[in-house]
């Protein structure tokens, strides 16, 4: 949803749709840490994040969510097999 709000002009409305986005990721992996697949969502909805705070200016915020999406990607290469 928050993709389509954004192509449509409304930042305000996509922030706080992937903002809800992210509540929903964070609380699928805080159930089950080790699903692999709710992990990636995070790292996703971190990501999605981001980059509406740099389109709306707000830069340094937007650097930490996007070493928080970074970091669950590295976590999740760290564990795939050779």
């Amino acid at each position: 949803m928050g993709d389509i709000e954004l192509r449509s002009g409304s930042t305000g409305s996509a922030l706080n749709s992937y903002q809800q986005c992210l509540e929903v990721a964070k609380r699928l992996t805080e159930l089950d840490p080790t699903d692999r697949d709710s992990r990636r969502e995070l790292s996703v909805a971190w990501e999605k994040y981001g980059d509406i705070l740099v389109q709306r200016g707000e830069l340094n915020h937007a650097l930490g969510v996007f070493q928080l999406s970074l970091d669950a990607r590295l976590a999740l290469a760290k564990e795939e097999p050779d």
